[in-house]
């Protein structure tokens, strides 16, 4: 939870160690500037229920007046992998109402914490705490604002994916951009680079076909290979099985050091043209 909240752009910091040998997480939340940016500390309260199957009941909020005061905290959040049962809800009202606005609660469930996994942001969190799950998770595609682009994250990848014309994404469609990541792998195996996979366009009209944009990261102070090497490999400007063209724009970059350096950092989707 602390790097969720560092990538949607808290600064959660640990409380020093309490009386049953454990730490607390908070974070400040600076609120509205046309507010005069009032700041709120928050608790966070971490539940996972996934195994046993079952809501957080109303005992998560014991205690949680005397947590927050301790902590000189004004609002509690309460993280959990299913969801909070009624009676936990109504609990956490009440005393949100007792308080008279001196005390918020609010609650992130399952739903909530896959929402902000699934985004560029937070799928290298996702891919560093749970490499199995993020990998084994299937399709999974998320609508935008706009009819034909979604965000999807598929074996291990988050990229964007859209159309030309199409509002909508069809099943043998995905069976056919899976094939083709397995080339991707393939062809990443032989070169011995890492590439990543930052989006999909499909002009899906007659005689379409499909442009795939790719980052190429070679080893640590190595050079990148040839890229009519690479294109040549993956099959670019040829028609496939699927009778769709496909080509691909690979882009190098360098592998850094540096801490702040992620293979599927937000920045690296910058780069990618408007429309998609």
């Amino acid at each position: 939870m602390r790097e969720v909240l560092i990538q949607v752009g808290y600064n959660p910091q640990w409380s020093g160690q309490g009386p049953d040998g454990g730490r607390d997480l908070t974070f400040v939340e600076q609120g509205d500037a046309i507010l005069g940016r009032k700041q709120r500390r928050w608790l966070v309260s971490c539940k996972d229920n996934v195994e046993a199957g079952r809501a957080v009941g109303a005992d998560a909020a014991d205690g949680m007046l005397e947590v927050l005061e301790q902590h000189n905290c004004q609002a509690f959040l309460l993280v959990c992998t299913t969801h909070p049962s009624a009676a936990l809800v109504t609990r956490l009202t009440e005393i949100e109402a007792r308080r008279l606005g001196r005390v918020a609660a609010h609650v992130w469930d399952g739903v909530t914490l896959e929402r902000l996994l699934t985004t560029p942001r937070g799928w290298a969190v996702a891919q560093q705490f749970m490499p199995v799950s993020s990998e084994a998770a299937g399709w999974k595609i998320f609508a935008t604002d706009s009819p034909n682009q979604w965000r999807a994250a598929h074996r291990g990848f988050y990229f964007h994916l859209s159309a030309r014309t199409a509002g909508g994404v069809r099943a043998y469609e995905l069976e056919s951009l899976d094939e083709h990541l397995d080339t991707i792998a393939a062809v990443a195996a032989i070169f011995d680079v890492r590439i990543r996979l930052r989006a999909i366009w499909h002009n899906d009209t007659k005689g379409g076909g499909y442009v795939w944009f790719l980052d190429c990261f070679p080893p640590h102070g190595e050079a990148a290979p040839d890229a009519a090497d690479m294109l040549n490999a993956l099959g670019d400007g040829y028609a496939h099985g699927d009778g769709q063209f496909h080509s691909f724009e690979i882009t190098p970059r360098e592998v850094s050091l540096s801490d702040h350096f992620d293979y599927d950092h937000y920045s690296f989707y910058d780069d990618l043209p408007g429309y998609i």
